[in-house]
């Protein structure tokens, strides 16, 4: 039942989040997101939740311990491109494991619509979040707890949003939001030399090409 799932799933995310690669991320930087980073995530989480409860995580576990985890991921890589990818990678991998989960609790047609929800707002967050905390590579001591502080407001938000139903309409300042952060940083990396984030709409790392 896993393997027809993520058949279907993988070609369904790819085409969702395919708006990331305008932010040109590199190929290493997605699998290191969405291999070693998220399956660290799900334990040590696992781990949390056993011993507090979903609020605690969702609040202040969860973002914590993925934004230390996605920056550790930059560390082969300590630029923007690097950042986006390793936050890409790791929101296909956390959408994955949400679209198994739930279609087995629940059923495919709920897991569809959920993720569906998640397809753009969820690759935004994580990107933006790392773009912020890898500037701690340059000196920042505030860039991580700001990466901390915005995925705590994001979950805030998707806690609320699961409340009030009403409060939905506001979605899509939310995600204009995240995309003017993370367009933000991108021109800022530019400005700083990492080059033309629109060269082309993949990289690959030196040594890849």
């Amino acid at each position: 039942m896993v393997i027809p799932l993520l058949l279907y799933f993988i070609p369904l995310s790819a085409m969702l989040s395919s708006f990331m690669f305008y932010f040109r991320p590199r190929i290493l930087s997605i699998i290191i997101g969405g291999s070693v980073i998220a399956l660290a995530a799900i334990f040590l989480e696992t781990y949390v939740l056993n011993a507090t409860s979903d609020l605690f995580l969702l609040l202040f576990a969860a973002p914590a311990i993925e934004e230390v985890l996605k920056f550790g991921g930059t560390t082969y890589g300590k630029s923007f491109r690097n950042a986006v990818g390793v936050g890409l990678g790791f929101a296909v991998a956390e959408n994955a494991f949400y679209f198994l989960t739930i279609s087995q609790l629940y059923s495919f047609n709920v897991a569809f619509m959920y993720i569906i929800a998640r397809a753009i707002g969820d690759p935004l967050l994580h990107s933006s979040a790392t773009s912020l905390s890898v500037k701690t590579w340059e000196g920042s001591r505030s860039a991580l707890p700001k990466a901390i502080g915005l995925h705590m407001a994001y979950n805030l938000w998707a806690i609320a949003l699961m409340g009030m139903a009403s409060l939905f309409r506001f979605e899509p300042a939310v995600i204009v939001l995240l995309l003017a952060l993370l367009l933000f940083q991108a021109r800022n990396a530019r400005l700083s030399g990492e080059g033309s984030i629109q060269a082309s709409p993949v990289s690959l790392p030196e040594g890849e090409k």
